[in-house]
């Protein structure tokens, strides 16, 4: 049986998937870009991954194997946004669509998260976070680092299960939103995460130390809140103005650089 070339002999579409498989999935997917090679990619996890969805979808024997066999074929799942895109192919296998159209849609669903997923997480996630705690990890202080790991942890465990859940639910036409938007997303996410960090390089420079005594213990990192804050102003600044107001990006990065010198003045003259 030749994957891809074959049809499902069962066309039945198969019961809704429940959130116990969905969960096992979503934790499954943690280890599938460990199975990297050159040949095709993450395929291997991407199909161990997946394999409890399609045992409960393909009762038929033959039907699995050729599920398990298109699979097998090269995708890239190392980013945790993949999961939408696996989600989005398990719908199609729960209404035993035509392997050959879920094969380009696993291609094409699968690149789009990946560009998506990973412009989310080095643009936005992790700029973010090291606004947020770079003084603390600048300091010295192991509470920087420990908070920085675990809320991103928890941001992209949550990322996981999310978008699977939500790529399942909406189908192709999560596959249709992402594939068509995903320029203009990764664009989105690299101009506010420009935005951010050219805002925290000066608003972290002339960052200042509240001391408070709180129930007898000495917490000198409060300050450590406002540049955070006035980042995500920045950003939320650079949004509206590009969005609602038809702003180019030249003029929002010279926007940005003003508001970083002024912030540095003042700073400095405050000191």
């Amino acid at each position: 049986m030749v994957a891809g070339i074959a049809k499902y002999r069962n066309t039945d579409e198969a019961f809704p998937l429940d959130k116990k498989i969905l969960n096992k999935i979503a934790m499954r997917s943690f280890l599938a870009a460990a199975s990297e090679n050159a040949e095709s990619g993450n395929s291997t996890g991407w199909t161990w991954a997946i394999a409890p969805g399609l045992a409960k979808i393909h009762e038929n024997e033959d039907d699995l194997a050729l599920a398990m066999g298109h699979h097998l074929e090269f995708v890239s799942c190392i980013s945790p946004l993949s999961t939408l895109a696996m989600g989005i192919v398990l719908a199609l296998e729960q209404q035993k669509a035509d392997p050959q159209t879920i094969r380009g849609v696993r291609t094409a669903a699968s690149l789009a998260a990946e560009g998506v997923g990973n412009a989310l997480i080095r643009w936005i996630l992790i700029p973010m976070l090291l606004v947020c705690f770079g003084t603390m990890i600048e300091s010295g202080a192991v509470a920087g680092v420990i908070l920085f790991a675990a809320v991103l942890l928890v941001c992209t465990v949550a990322l996981r299960f999310w978008a699977l859940r939500y790529g399942y639910s909406r189908g192709t036409r999560a596959a249709e939103s992402l594939i068509r938007n995903r320029d203009s997303l990764e664009r989105a996410a690299r101009i506010a995460g420009v935005c951010m960090i050219g805002a925290a390089i000066v608003l972290l420079g002339s960052n200042s130390d509240f001391n408070v005594w709180l129930q007898g213990v000495n917490v000198s990192y409060i300050g450590t809140a406002i540049p955070g804050l006035c980042c995500a102003l920045v950003t939320w600044l650079a949004y509206v103005l590009m969005a609602k107001k038809n702003w180019p990006v030249w003029r929002c990065v010279l926007l940005v650089i003003i508001i970083g010198i002024l912030m540095a003045v003042l700073g400095g003259v405050t000191m």
